[in-house]
């Protein structure tokens, strides 16, 4: 299943105004917590996390093999990496380039001392982390963060990761959760 970025293009600026009518739509994407009521903010709250946060192009940087075929996919664990920057998810490029840029410094004979620590929570099988900071090195610059995401195949354009190992996610307060593909089918 190809991923229709046009439909979705609504929430890449933020912040965006409350409409009534994406209320549905935003509940798809972060549904309402059951202690919606007593929660932080309320609906106020809520509404304001949904206009403030915004359409990212989240980069697959490893993940369980099974994650990338349809017939074997199962919830698993992933590590993925967002810029947080509503520009640079304006298009798949930016994202191509820095799983490029990832992929090439690990596989690099000449280690990079800044990129070290980072490849070594990569290379733990067992860390989960939340939020580390790529280094800039890597990034061209620009803020980006990887997180272990555990992720599911139904939540997933065609039940997988796809060959380009781009998935459509909301950045909100949180790391950003995966965009429903009945959303942008």
């Amino acid at each position: 299943m190809d991923i229709n970025w046009q439909k979705l293009s609504w929430l890449a600026s933020a912040p965006r105004a409350w409409d009534d009518r994406h209320a549905p739509i935003y509940e798809k994407i972060n549904a309402k917590p059951l202690w919606f009521v007593f929660w932080g903010g309320g609906v106020a709250g809520w509404r304001k996390e949904m206009c403030e946060g915004f359409l990212v192009r989240m980069g697959v940087i490893q993940a369980n093999e099974d994650l990338f075929d349809p017939e074997e996919a199962d919830f698993a664990p992933a590590v993925v990496c967002w810029f947080t920057d509503p520009a640079d998810n304006a298009s798949d490029s930016p994202m191509v380039a820095l799983l490029n840029e990832i992929q090439a410094a690990r596989e690099s004979p000449t280690p990079r001392p800044d990129c070290q620590p980072f490849f070594d929570l990569l290379d733990n099988e067992s860390s989960s982390f939340s939020c580390v900071q790529i280094p800039t090195s890597l990034t061209g610059g620009k803020p980006a963060f990887a997180s272990v995401s555990y992720l599911e195949p139904d939540e997933m354009p065609g039940g997988c990761i796809p060959p380009n190992r781009i998935l459509p996610a909301f950045k909100g307060k949180h790391t950003p959760e995966l965009i429903p593909p009945e959303l942008y089918a």
